[in-house]
């Protein structure tokens, strides 16, 4: 697939890039077959997330997480081991992350123009063990929707025995490229900004916060800045009442703390004029 392939991002890493080109290699390059790599989007509660390959084929919509550690993975449902070469580390199941990330993209994509009157089809979620020769260790629910080189295009393109399941088609295909354009999917660098904290790498995530490394751009100094997200917060919470947008709260701490200060956090409501870092994420920084 070359024509119907969309590199949002290029990416840094030799071993993500191996993974992107041998799905890109593998999958057909004709309609309903798409694919989005590299790309983030903020969700409606205001997190920012990060997707490394969305795909479109007959068999449906997909959201694919690359992990590309070589040795092997074990564990089970909730925690992963990797080992390699004597050493050991334990990671949370990355299809709990890629099952959220799916669920905020689908409400994004279905409030866009281009999905008015149409269908967006549900986001099923994917991980695919990159590394040539990773050993795949893992059992029962651990291991549903895990896949290896040997058997992700066939997880994608393949139909089902029996015939069942859902069918993507052409027009769904192009529904959803243009529902993901309006959605604003391009690298954006305000969008990695909170005030004058540009925001570096996602250290921790749950449905209320995102936890993030930072950098100060006129100091240089390190923080850690903890978004606390807009979904649940009371209706009247806005940033203004002409943009009719959620406020999110942030608490920054110094970048050596596992967690933010406890404090309690504040938004833009607080000051005025409020000092929004961007009109789609509202989180503030100014003064603080």
């Amino acid at each position: 697939m070359h024509k119907l392939w969309t590199q949002t991002t290029p990416s840094d890493y030799a071993w993500e890039r191996e993974g992107l080109a041998f799905l890109r290699d593998g999958l057909p390059d004709h309609e309903p077959y798409r694919a989005w790599a590299n790309f983030e989007f903020i969700a409606q509660d205001g997190s920012i997330n990060e997707v490394d390959v969305l795909v479109t084929t007959p068999k449906g919509l997909f959201l694919i997480e690359i992990k590309s550690h070589p040795g092997e993975m074990d564990g089970d449902a909730g925690t992963w081991i990797w080992r390699h070469e004597g050493r050991e580390r334990r990671l949370d199941n990355p299809r709990l992350l890629a099952d959220r990330k799916a669920r905020k993209l689908a409400s994004l994509l279905r409030i866009q123009r281009a999905a008015r009157g149409g269908n967006i089809p549900f986001i099923e979620t994917l991980v695919f063990l990159s590394a040539e020769h990773i050993v795949n260790r893992l059992q029962g629910p651990a291991r549903q929707q895990v896949h290896t080189r040997r058997s992700v295009l066939e997880a994608l393109c393949r139909p089902a025995a029996d015939g069942r399941g859902r069918r993507l088609d052409r027009p769904t295909a192009r529904l959803i490229a243009r529902a993901l354009d309006e959605a604003g999917i391009k690298e954006s660098v305000r969008a990695r900004r909170v005030g004058l904290y540009e925001l570096q790498a996602l250290l921790d995530e749950a449905d209320h916060y995102q936890d993030w490394a930072a950098r100060h751009t006129e100091t240089d100094s390190q923080r850690r800045i903890r978004i606390y997200l807009s979904a649940g917060k009371p209706a009247g919470e806005w940033c203004s009442s002409t943009t009719r947008r959620r406020c999110a709260w942030i608490t920054i701490s110094p970048a050596s703390v596992a967690a933010p200060t406890p404090r309690r956090p504040w938004n833009c409501c607080a000051r005025s004029p409020p000092p929004c870092a961007s009109p789609t994420t509202s989180a503030c920084t100014t003064g603080r």
